[in-house]
């Protein structure tokens, strides 16, 4: 919110992976060293242990236990250790909103000024957008006061001889409060001359209380608390992350999917149903992530476009309302041209779909926001309409929108006899007028004429305007407009107006979105 305060927008959509918001299939509440390694493969198939920080003096061994092995490091003398928790694919990490504790079983030591500290990394915080950390320490360590860091003493061992830390209540509003997540646990081991400080390892147990929706609805609320310091509307969905590709929720009234009342079996058809059952909208994410693994040329890649395009025709990409194709930047393998032209192929095939492009945000600094695939969607609802997710989500149904990055891109205006973007006519032929203004880039606005470029303009002083007659060639026709910088990078794209040969040649559902506009 505080990146989007500073690039000037009012309202966001928030969506989260789902598999994320609950138990996950292999899930690690309970770690322990069955192997005298510091990271392996558990039972459940998940890979998790610690990794060696740069610079260590690699002072630990591990030592058979009753059930499990022990891991012991120690630093004296100036030596310093520093080991982080892992797990493929952030197995661990939870929001604190979810209330959150850690209990570790272990003996920790501290002599003669060395210490030991157990660092639990969380989000990045405005305004510097380091990461926060709650910092539990056994022994005298100096503190930095600058960074969004708490520090506290280390808790005594409770009733079972464990180490409870009770992360949710302990991270303060310095430092973001419940405002983050549980990224990863480092342990921290320092030294002077004649002290020395010890850690002696045997299990690790992560507890979280919330689960799936309910952890959705603590977002919510934080989201409204946030939103009014930030001066945000904030939308919260998610997107659906465990069935066999990728679908983004676009409305706030769909309760997240609990798959372990599932047992973690969820077909891309049962969350397409799912979402349609609940009366939403949903947009078909990055629709290349099943092909980057078959592809290196580029007559492969434009085959799987070929491919693509009419496997996702043949059932109207499941009935999606939106598809991502804003991606500047390579995405599964494929870069812009690919995204581009798989989305022009199904509008030729008659199968007019918004895109839609988004920050896929998941670091708080630049990335994210100011390069990289950072392109956001601006949705246009008409001036008789409130802004509300209701008018938002219409607009996202009928095209009204355009995609591009939000560092560098200004306004757009597009449309045709005063309808807008997105638009579908039958006839043979219409007009089409575009304005755009305050793009903070040199580059040229490009026609783009049933797939294929048609005319360029160059921006001047970050404006440019064009009109032409577009003329149906086949069954459908259309024109969009794209704006690219002077080294070729994609910056924004509009969506297209259409033209239809026949009333019957337009599927009712595009009719119904408000799609057609006249005869």
């Amino acid at each position: 919110m505080s990146r989007a305060t500073e690039l000037g927008m009012k309202y966001i959509w928030l969506t989260e992976h789902d598999i994320r918001m609950g138990r996950k299939k292999k899930a690690i509440p309970f770690f322990s060293f069955s192997e005298p390694s510091l990271q392996y493969k558990l039972q459940n198939g998940a890979t998790a242990g610690f990794v060696e920080a740069e610079g260590n003096s690699g002072k630990w061994y591990f030592s058979k236990g009753a059930s499990s092995y022990e891991l012991n490091i120690s630093a004296e003398n100036g030596e310093r250790e520093r080991l982080s928790f892992y797990s493929e694919g952030k197995l661990h990490c939870d929001p604190l909103f979810a209330n959150i504790a850690v209990d570790i079983d272990a003996d920790i030591l501290a002599y003669g000024g060395g210490f030991v500290s157990l660092e639990f990394v969380l989000s990045a915080q405005p305004p510097s957008y380091e990461q926060a950390r709650i910092i539990y320490t056994l022994g005298e360590r100096e503190e930095n006061s600058g960074a969004p860091y708490r520090y506290l003493k280390m808790p005594e061992k409770n009733e079972n001889g464990k180490y409870r830390f009770e992360l949710t209540p302990d991270a303060s509003e310095k430092i973001g409060g419940i405002d983050n997540a549980l990224c990863t646990m480092e342990l921290v081991l320092d030294s002077k001359e004649d002290s020395k400080a010890e850690l002696h390892l045997r299990s690790i147990e992560f507890f979280r209380e919330l689960d799936y929706e309910p952890v959705r609805l603590q977002q919510i609320k934080l989201a409204k608390k946030l939103g009014e310091k930030w001066g945000i509307t904030p939308f919260v969905s998610y997107e659906i992350s465990g069935a066999e590709h990728h679908i983004n929720v676009f409305s706030t009234h769909v309760p997240v999917i609990n798959y372990a009342e599932r047992n973690f079996e969820l077909t891309l058809l049962d969350a397409v149903s799912y979402v349609k059952e609940h009366n939403a909208i949903f947009s078909y994410n990055h629709p290349f992530s099943e092909s980057n693994k078959f592809t290196s040329s580029h007559e492969q890649k434009c085959d799987v476009v070929d491919t693509l395009a009419r496997k996702l025709a043949e059932n109207r990409v499941l009935g999606a309302s939106l598809i991502e194709v804003g991606f500047p930047e390579n995405k599964c393998g494929f870069d812009d041209k690919y995204h581009l032209a798989l989305w022009d192929k199904l509008s030729l095939l008659g199968i007019m779909i918004s895109g839609e492009g988004d920050s896929d945000n998941h670091f708080a600094k630049d990335v994210g926001w100011f390069c990289g695939n950072n392109f956001c969607t601006y949705v246009g609802i008409f001036d008789s309409e409130e802004p509300s997710e209701d008018s938002f989500v219409r607009a996202m149904k009928r095209g009204s929108l355009w995609f591009g990055d939000p560092s560098v891109m200004g306004e757009i205006d597009f449309g045709s006899d005063a309808s807008p973007q997105g638009s579908v006519t039958v006839g043979d032929s219409r007009t089409a007028e575009i304005s755009v203004r305050g793009v903070r880039a040199d580059g040229v606005l490009i026609r783009i004429v049933d797939g294929k470029r048609d005319h360029e303009i160059p921006l001047c002083r970050g404006a440019a305007s064009d009109s032409c007659k577009l003329l149906r060639d086949g069954t459908f026709s259309f024109v969009r407009y794209e704006i690219r910088n002077s080294e070729g990078r994609l910056l924004a794209s509009t969506n297209p107006l259409y033209i239809a040969k026949s009333h019957s040649d337009i599927h009712e559902s595009e009719i119904e979105d408000g799609r057609l506009v006249c005869e």
